[in-house]
């Protein structure tokens, strides 16, 4: 029970980062899913925590399209723009 508990604490943190960085963008839910292929409704699930796992590729979508690192979207990390690493690379 304390495991779904804190699962659920996590999802909800999660989306409450989504919300924060979309609305510091300036963006509106339809922005996020026109940048990211993402539907609405998915975007909605996913910030108000109700779901169980994001798979990687939507994820991926999700933190370009709010110019973010998967990092930060987990809360790992506090920077907030991405960070091309392989830029300078050919």
């Amino acid at each position: 029970m304390v495991a779904m508990e804190e699962e659920k604490t996590i999802q909800m943190q999660i989306g409450a980062r989504i919300r924060r960085r979309r609305m510091e963008l300036g963006m509106n839910q339809k922005t996020v899913c026109d940048e990211s292929g993402l539907t609405q409704r998915f975007l909605s699930r996913v910030e108000n925590g109700q779901f169980s796992n994001i798979p990687p590729e939507k994820l991926c979508k999700l933190a370009n399209a709010l110019k973010s690192s998967i990092d930060f979207i987990f809360g790992r990390t506090n920077d907030r723009e991405m960070v091309d690493l392989f830029k300078d690379v050919e």
